[in-house]
């Protein structure tokens, strides 16, 4: 007795579920899956992971550099709230970059950044190796994940103080409003968001 051939609605349907299967795998190998959303905006599980990276190091290696104890780092009180200080900064990140994309055209923005970075020899040994010594990642992480995203910053700041708005004294006066009309969704199971602020449970 011949078996039923699968029809071509059946393999096109087993190729699509396959496709997905595979798109999703992809996702998370590659941690482009998304663990928070800022008005719809998503940061990506890379993006936090190396954050995250990137601060645990500094503070590692400057309480290391004190001659304190680096154990402090790793209680669960202390990892809890570093996870937790790393994402209160990336969503402050993400309402910056949507101001200033407001503000300014993004070819303007990154000639800006570039001439504001452009005292930092990124190529030389010294900053190579000073950057793997104090934060345990590549140059290029360094400037992403810290110095354009200070840069951005200070950008906004100025912007700002030419708008002499008198509702906000500083930048940080207008990311504390920014973030409580903020619509944020974290898919983080320790944390979560409570009146315009990243929390530990």
């Amino acid at each position: 007795m011949h078996k039923k051939l699968p029809s071509h609605k059946n393999i096109f349907l087993i190729l699509i579920a396959a496709a997905f299967a595979g798109f999703v795998i992809y996702l998370f190998a590659s941690q482009y899956y998304p663990v928070a959303f800022v008005n719809n905006s998503p940061i990506s599980a890379g993006d936090f992971n190396q954050s995250y990276g990137i601060s645990y190091n500094y503070y590692y290696n400057s309480i290391k550099a004190a001659g304190e104890d680096v154990s402090i780092l790793k209680s669960d009180d202390a990892i809890k709230e570093l996870k937790r200080a790393t994402l209160d900064a990336l969503v402050d990140q993400k309402l910056i970059d949507e101001e200033l994309q407001k503000r300014i055209n993004p070819d303007d923005l990154n000639r800006m950044i570039r001439n504001k970075l452009s005292s930092i020899d990124f190529n030389s040994d010294n900053f190579k190796k000073g950057s793997l010594a104090l934060y345990g990642f590549s140059v290029d992480s360094i400037k992403k994940f810290v110095l354009i995203p200070k840069e951005k910053e200070e950008i906004l700041a100025g912007r700002l103080v030419l708008d002499n708005n008198p509702q906000f004294a500083d930048i940080d006066d207008w990311l504390k409003q920014k973030k409580s009309e903020a619509k944020v969704e974290i898919l983080i199971s320790q944390l979560y968001w409570n009146n315009g602020e990243v929390a530990a449970r």
